[in-house]
């Protein structure tokens, strides 16, 4: 990983590990305490893309030769990373967490359950690194709950999930389980689902404020600013993220593949069966694929999910392969410009 390549003679070294980020300032907890630490300009310099950079959950090396304000040296390897295309049009990557075990995705059960939003969790959560595991909140407040369970059986096969509710403590203790021998759980979802109220259930406390519901839709306001780690009384730690209104795929193709792993073996296998060894799987006559849809041995509708979440995938690479290009185009131009100027002659 990266480091800024230089350490100050009389330099104090000692490892910690990043809980909370605050716009380029981070606070590392050490076992001589926290320090709020900042990375130097060269490791700055040195980062080609902001998955470089620190992020909460990363165990790094800090000088705290200064006293309170401690200088980032030092990013240590890291076991699993999240990473997300930052919102809006520009091609950039954000790093959400680093080393942790599993993820969360944390969906509320009465508004906000939507299987398309799941499926991009749960693809980028495979290419993390991480294991997926699908958190059905607010039980409390549905009765029907055999078309969820039923959704996420048919869909997500092998992927745990459980039904909690801070209100009657169902699944909570479940839950709980994923906490043993210090691991890291990251919470992922949308804004109101009910992460604050899990972590405060599960730390013993109101750690994290919950605003009041908002009219009758049973949806709280999420009050997380920023990316933080919390270590629970009973052992374990939590990395809380934002409520995310996008969620970008980057370098997620065998994320989606894995997501969709019976999908994705089927469709293997029925392709060797079609006329055309180029098949596309659309209109083209022969498709062994189009015909098992037809047939209703392949759903169509996970067909499509699949297929669309697969295309953004590869659109996205293409775009970072091109940004690669550029970013190496302009580092040549500038390293050219800079050789050029060390040799001119001075009259």
């Amino acid at each position: 990983m990266i480091n800024d390549g230089n350490i100050p003679r009389g330099s104090v070294i000692v490892s910690g590990r990043v809980i909370a980020e605050y716009r380029g300032l981070y606070k590392v907890l050490t076992e001589k305490g926290e320090y709020n630490a900042s990375i130097t300009g060269k490791m700055y310099y040195k980062a080609s893309e902001e998955t470089d950079l620190p992020a909460v959950g990363d165990c790094v090396r800090i000088d705290v030769s200064g006293g309170s304000t401690a200088v980032l040296r030092e990013i240590l390897p890291r076991k699993s990373v999240f990473v997300r295309k930052a919102a809006g049009p520009v091609s950039q990557s954000q790093t959400l967490a680093a080393n942790f075990d599993y993820v969360f995705i944390v969906t509320s059960m009465n508004y906000d359950f939507n299987i398309g939003r799941i499926d991009r969790y749960v693809s980028i959560t495979w290419e993390s690194g991480g294991i997926p595991v699908i958190i059905l909140s607010k039980a409390d407040l549905v009765v029907e709950r055999e078309e969820i369970i039923n959704s996420i059986l048919e869909n997500y096969p092998g992927v745990s999930f459980h039904m909690t509710s801070n209100v009657t403590g169902e699944g909570m203790e479940e839950v709980r389980e994923y906490f043993t021998d210090n691991k890291t759980v990251v919470f992922l979802g949308s804004s109101g689902v009910g992460k604050s109220s899990l972590l405060n259930y599960l730390y013993g406390e109101e750690l994290m404020e919950v605003k009041n519901l908002r009219g009758n839709i049973d949806k709280g306001q999420h009050t997380t600013t920023h990316r933080q780690m919390v270590r629970l009384p009973d052992g374990g730690n939590v990395i809380d993220t934002p409520g995310m209104r996008e969620l970008g795929l980057w370098h997620t193709e065998e994320g989606v593949e894995k997501s969709f792993s019976d999908i994705h073996e089927k469709i293997e296998k029925l392709a060797q069966h079609c006329r055309f060894s180029d098949c596309n799987h659309k209109n083209e006559p022969g498709c062994a694929v189009q015909d098992a849809i037809k047939m209703g041995d392949l759903s169509e509708e996970q067909y499509e999910r699949y297929k669309k979440l697969q295309r953004e995938a590869r659109r996205m690479e293409i775009k970072i392969s091109a940004k690669a290009r550029i970013d190496e185009h302009n580092k040549r131009k500038a390293f050219a410009k800079k050789i050029r100027n060390q040799n001119k002659v001075k009259w």
